[in-house]
């Protein structure tokens, strides 16, 4: 059990719209599950945008 005297949640801004930023959505189609020191392969999105980003990528598979 992890005990702290403060918690800073650290969020990105949305390349989107603007909000806070919870996901980082990856623009590139590789199948590995993670890209490590691949920064301009990812871009920090919100929610919603983060969901339409997936039904797009969906979309075109």
């Amino acid at each position: 059990c992890a005990i702290a005297d403060e918690v800073s949640k650290v969020h990105a801004i949305c390349v989107k719209c603007g909000q806070l930023a919870s996901f980082s959505h990856r623009t590139v189609k590789n199948d590995k599950q993670v890209l490590l020191g691949e920064t301009a392969q990812y871009e920090p999105l919100c929610r919603e945008c983060y969901q339409r980003a997936l039904q797009e990528d969906r979309e075109k598979s």
